[in-house]
């Protein structure tokens, strides 16, 4: 099935591997550039001079890509059939790309720059379900967020109020000795308390941080209630996976790093990209939507049964927050769960905990469940997931 989206002149994208290609510079085959199409052909290549078949290795050989800039033809050529729930889905999917693809580099719909590496973005609870219509089923159906227990309303109506009537000290004192002492330490409503009470940031109003600053002292008090035992935190460094999805189709670009991401079990199961409000954040939703897929890629290359994968982009006062599912053979959805602030100061706390506290309930049961999800071995999973290439930027 053939399906070719037009945009105004360069080279052709990428086509897609077939599965037994991996994301790996050392498992991928030959990587050819053909002068007439400029596109990537992948294929393995055996070692004719081992007479051990067992010792035969894949080799690569690399040209130079050309990188899409924003122009020109797309062949979503497609080999191969997408089912789900005994239905084809490659049609639908592939309209469902183009309809993005068409637009061009200029709209501000995130999806254009993301549907080509078989990434479905859904951000609303109808916009790629309605163009599936006919498949339906739960691939496509909303995230339901947990609600607040009554007494966890309360809770913050209380809190709020000393938040706002304390000094920074007075407050923690409060904390430590009155408030939280009832509840148990993994509590989240009693860590995410705990942990803006201790920044000072929230009295003095300093907008003079830099990045790393601006992070720590109003994110990283969110995401430190996520850390539970089993979890590792890892902040601005390398990022594994996307490393070497990297090195296969741009060895020169070799900073793949992210702010903060967490791993359990040699898996990764949560990225985060942060800006601050002055700073641009044009290509950090591409950057996200691509770590959460090459996670999903190399752990069920490692053979590790993850379903589901978690990805933050903050910017400025602001962060939202994505899944990733692979749960139908090569169809990488991609979910807006929700979107969360920042307090500005500490007066702040009343809608900041009302808002933030549901989704972070959200997102602590998802890590727990992948957590668990990660025992389990995978099995022909492998299958399922198809390599990926360079992002185009504009």
């Amino acid at each position: 099935m053939d399906m070719l989206v037009y945009l105004p002149a360069a080279p052709s994208v990428p086509q897609q591997a077939n599965l037994g290609d991996s994301l790996s510079s050392t498992k991928t085959g030959v990587t050819e550039t053909t002068d007439s199409t400029s596109s990537y052909i992948y294929q393995s290549e055996q070692d004719s001079d081992s007479e051990d078949d067992s010792k035969r290795r894949h080799k690569k050989q690399r040209k130079e890509p050309t990188r899409w800039d924003g122009s020109g033809s797309f062949d979503l050529t497609v080999n191969d059939k997408w089912i789900h729930e005994g239905n084809d889905m490659s049609t639908p999917l592939l309209g469902y790309t183009g309809l993005y693809l068409n637009v061009g580099t200029d709209c501000p719909d995130r999806p254009a720059k993301v549907a080509m590496n078989r990434i479905f973005f859904l951000e609303s609870n109808t916009t790629l379900a309605a163009h599936l219509s006919t498949v339906g089923g739960f691939l496509f159906a909303p995230v339901p967020l947990p609600h607040l227990a009554s007494q966890d309303v309360m809770d913050i109506y209380d809190i709020s109020s000393a938040f706002r009537e304390k000094d920074s000290l007075q407050i923690q004192d409060y904390i430590f000795s009155e408030w939280a002492k009832d509840r148990p330490p993994s509590d989240l409503l009693r860590r995410l308390v705990t942990n803006y009470a201790q920044v000072e940031a929230l009295w003095t109003r300093s907008d003079k941080q830099n990045e790393d600053t601006y992070m720590h002292d109003y994110f990283i008090p969110i995401f430190n209630c996520l850390q539970r035992p089993g979890f590792t935190r890892h902040f601005t460094s390398t990022f594994g996976p996307s490393l070497i999805r990297s090195q296969a189709f741009d060895p020169t670009n070799l900073g793949i790093k992210s702010d903060l991401h967490l791993v359990t079990k040699g898996a990764h199961v949560f990225v985060c990209e942060c800006k601050k409000p002055t700073v641009s954040s044009k290509f950090d939703f591409e950057k996200i939507a691509l770590e959460m897929k090459d996670s999903i890629d190399d752990a069920i290359t490692n053979g590790k049964r993850l379903v589901r994968v978690f990805g933050c982009q903050v910017k400025g006062d602001q962060g939202e927050l994505f899944s990733m599912d692979l749960q139908a053979e090569s169809i990488y959805l991609m979910r807006l769960i929700g979107s969360f602030e920042r307090p500005k100061s500490h007066t702040d706390m009343l809608h900041v905990l009302l808002s933030n506290l549901p989704i972070l309930k959200w997102l602590s049961q998802e890590l727990q469940i992948s957590f668990n999800t990660l025992d389990k071995e995978a099995h022909d999973l492998e299958t399922w997931i198809r390599p990926s290439f360079e992002l185009p930027r504009s």
